[in-house]
């Protein structure tokens, strides 16, 4: 993912061509498709109080619909590199938004679930 940020600035600024761009997002959709496979398929661990399963196990459908939409998000940009239309990257902004909530949402319901079986929240 830090190769596509890398590489989108570099567009910006002429550094880099619009291929190895190309090449950068494919890549982080790849990597976006994958950890929204490995979320998806995290089993949360038996034993746990009801409560705290049912909030990881949200965590973990939260996770998986974040990388979904972020590997949505990276489709528009292919999109947009290859035939320049502005509404691709409008779709990018949205998906990136919704993807930036359902993070949210996620460590929420992590945080919740530890604070439920009592574990202390880090602070830094």
């Amino acid at each position: 993912m830090s190769t596509y940020q890398e590489a989108m600035t570099g567009l910006g600024n002429g550094t880099v061509d619009i291929y190895t761009v190309y090449e950068a997002t494919e890549n982080a959709k790849k990597a976006a498709d994958h950890l929204q496979s490995k979320f998806y398929n995290l089993d949360v661990p038996e034993g746990l109080p009801k409560d705290v399963k049912t909030k990881l196990n949200g965590a973990t459908s939260d996770l998986s619909t974040a990388y979904y939409s972020k590997g949505k998000a990276f489709d528009a940009v292919l999109e947009f590199l290859d035939d320049q239309k502005p509404s691709h990257m409008s779709k990018f902004k949205d998906e990136i938004a919704m993807s930036d909530s359902f993070v949210m949402n996620g460590i929420l319901k992590i945080m919740e679930a530890k604070e439920a079986v009592g574990l202390k929240l880090d602070a830094k």
